[in-house]
């Protein structure tokens, strides 16, 4: 096996976010093709941001190095732009020393909302984004939803949610205008194990663009809780 097999995966700590928002992280994962870690791996994560008009910028490079495990979790800096973070990691050293070919991860995304109705993509279908859609019982979780170019007259006019599942639970319409808009979901107990949030949205001529998100509910006894520990080097005898 040789070093040139290493390779990186990266991940956001959250898929949605929003400008302002701070305490949010990154983390890399280096490892060989059996899965097995790869410590000590150094190299540089580079997040860009696109934007409206397709307007694309670097956010910010991180240099990284794994520990023994193979991991690293770094913290990113405050967002202050609207749009859609693309993180790709570049794996150059392994042990500090340099790889022949340097590897590179598949792209992340995370997308960074802002106000109610301020633009973020030049998006033309309706796109929804949620950072949870596994809630216990009473819980909430914000929807972001990105608005098509275009939709209602002039960017602007009645939204409708629906909450189903065994049945309709609730529809509920909302006036909004803009390009984007923030909805809002709770877990209710008659919603039983799972709920599903739909939002339509009226377009020209008469059609209606629709998306849905699935939620679970999982009460927190139920939760899967994982505890993760360095392991013990094995000493020898």
């Amino acid at each position: 096996m040789t070093v040139s097999e290493a390779q990186p995966s990266v991940r956001f700590s959250k898929s949605i976010a929003q400008v302002g928002e701070k305490g949010l992280s990154i983390s890399v994962r280096s490892t060989y093709p059996d899965g097995k870690s790869a410590p000590n791996a150094g190299g540089v994560i580079d997040i860009g941001l696109e934007g409206e008009r397709e307007q694309t910028g670097s956010f910010v490079k991180l240099p990284f190095t794994t520990d023994a495990q193979g991991n690293c979790d770094i913290g990113l800096p405050e967002l202050t732009g609207r749009g859609r973070l693309r993180a790709v990691a570049s794996l150059e050293t392994l042990d500090g020393k340099p790889m022949r070919h340097p590897a590179a991860s598949q792209p992340v995304l995370m997308i960074v909302g802002g106000a109610q109705g301020e633009a973020v993509l030049d998006n033309r279908e309706l796109e929804l984004y949620t950072a949870n859609t596994i809630l216990s019982p009473g819980e909430t979780a914000k929807v972001f939803a990105l608005l098509p170019v275009s939709w209602g007259k002039t960017e602007k006019g009645t939204i409708w949610e629906t909450i189903s599942g065994r049945k309709i639970y609730d529809v509920r319409a909302a006036e909004c205008q803009g390009r984007s808009w923030w909805f809002e979901v709770q877990a209710k107990p008659e919603y039983g194990t799972g709920f599903y949030h739909t939002i339509t949205v009226p377009m020209s001529g008469g059609k209606y663009r629709e998306q849905t998100l699935g939620f679970r509910i999982i009460p927190w006894s139920k939760r899967l809780t994982v505890d993760i520990r360095p392991e013990r080097r094995k000493r020898n005898r």
